[in-house]
């Protein structure tokens, strides 16, 4: 879908934000007018990234905005202390730029802007197409994961052997996923949360906050020397969605997605 080449003059940073004549503004495109007078906000998941459930009233719906929708960026300026700007802004350029041109499975944007350390993307809420979501404690079958791999090599043949330069927000590595990281191995953060009672024993090694970070350096300047693809740079399993398909998209008949694109990067075209 094509979407809104005009945004505010800045965009929302709170949830408070997110009213009837913003939703109008952003939404309205030279595809078609929309009119919103009702916004009702159903529940908030906080995280990296805040996800916000809406119900959107129309007046006008020239574009055939579907009425639930999810708007994502970065309203806690908690998780914003942990430098997760840059996430933010990189999120919002993926949905913008290259979202739109991936043949896999991607959740539906009607919006997507971007400003320095703040990203917002208004996209459809996936619960309205029976989307299951991936958690930590439930076992997918060997045909699911499979399909889940499909579902990347897709992701990576699109930008295989892609140079710096091609898309100037795109960067080499995930730096976002480096600032963050840099952050909680500070000895500042590090160390509080190691002498927790919950938290396992460590070596001596891993307790090392700047031998830790050093490792993690020379990790990144391998990766970044590699031959260069997107990178999801996040892809656990909690990432993962899957919503009602057809054998045509896989042996499962389910499409499999990822849902969360804060750490979009290039990076070796050996990770994950």
């Amino acid at each position: 879908m094509t979407q809104a080449d005009t945004r505010p003059a800045q965009l929302p940073y709170s949830v408070d934000e997110l009213t009837p004549d913003w939703f109008s503004t952003v939404l309205t495109t030279p595809d078609g007018v929309i009119g919103v007078t009702g916004v009702d906000v159903s529940r908030i998941i906080w995280g990296s990234a805040t996800k916000v459930f809406a119900s959107l009233e129309f007046a006008v719906n020239e574009r055939d905005i579907p009425s639930q929708v999810c708007v994502k960026g970065g309203f806690d300026e908690r998780s914003r202390a942990y430098g997760l700007g840059p996430a933010y802004e990189l999120e919002g350029n993926f949905y913008r730029d290259l979202a739109p041109r991936f043949t896999a499975e991607v959740p539906a944007s009607f919006y997507s802007a971007t400003e320095h350390d703040q990203g917002v993307i208004v996209m459809e809420d996936l619960t309205a197409r029976g989307a299951e979501f991936g958690q930590a404690t439930e076992l997918w079958s060997v045909d699911d994961i499979a399909t889940t791999l499909e579902v990347q090599a897709k992701w990576h043949a699109a930008l295989w052997g892609s140079s710096k330069g091609e898309r100037a927000w795109l960067p080499v590595g995930a730096k976002a996923a480096r600032d963050a990281f840099t952050v909680m191995l500070s000895p500042e953060v590090l160390h509080p949360v190691i002498e927790r009672p919950e938290v396992p024993d460590l070596s001596a090694g891993l307790r090392e906050d700047a031998r830790v970070r050093a490792g993690f350096a020379k990790l990144w300047e391998h990766d970044d020397a590699a031959t260069h693809t997107i990178n999801h740079g996040d892809a656990h399993f909690a990432q993962l969605y899957r919503v009602p398909g057809s054998r045509r998209h896989s042996s499962t008949g389910r499409r499999h997605a990822s849902r969360r694109w804060l750490t979009t990067c290039r990076t070796s075209s050996g990770r994950r």
